[in-house]
């Protein structure tokens, strides 16, 4: 009965602890996650970030005054950014709308590293005050055959 006892907690000792570490750990990462989390406008106020969205995204704009477009000097309202690795590259992988609208009528998904940005739109278009619904594409930087299939599974993924 006494080797049981022992036995018995042991192994009460052990699960505990390990329990505790596993919470521990959770706990951590958790907060490691909260305090790290970047968004495309905090990227966009740090180089070379600053000027890749520039001379990749907002030069290219094809009507910077029209509501469409306007917003995404600024990047829009987006989601933190999580790590997208693509071949040998690593990447910001961040979701986007534009303020106010994230209903899915204007939207941008975006891969961004230290090197290049490549940035698509997806949008409707309106004729007056219709939407038809159907969404439009546009491209900013140019994506290697291998950075466009993703962009192609993650368009079929997002908003599901």
């Amino acid at each position: 009965m006494k080797k049981e006892w022992i036995i018995f907690s042991f192994c009460l000792v052990l699960s505990t602890s390990l329990y505790a570490a596993t919470q521990t750990a959770s706990a951590a990462k958790r907060q490691a996650t909260t305090e790290e989390s970047v968004y495309l406008s905090d990227l966009l106020k740090k180089q070379p970030y600053a000027n890749l969205w520039k001379t990749t995204v907002w030069d290219k704009v094809p009507d910077q005054k029209d509501p469409k477009f306007s917003w995404l000097k600024d990047g829009g309202t987006t989601t933190p950014a999580t790590t997208a690795k693509i071949g040998y590259e690593t990447y910001h992988k961040i979701e986007g709308c534009k303020p106010h609208s994230c209903a899915g009528d204007d939207e941008v998904l975006v891969l961004m590293n230290n090197k290049k940005v490549m940035a698509l739109q997806l949008y409707t278009q309106s004729k007056g005050n219709v939407t038809n619904g159907q969404k439009l594409e546009k491209m900013y930087g140019s994506p290697t055959t291998l950075e466009q299939r993703y962009f192609d599974a993650w368009k079929k993924n997002f908003g599901h």
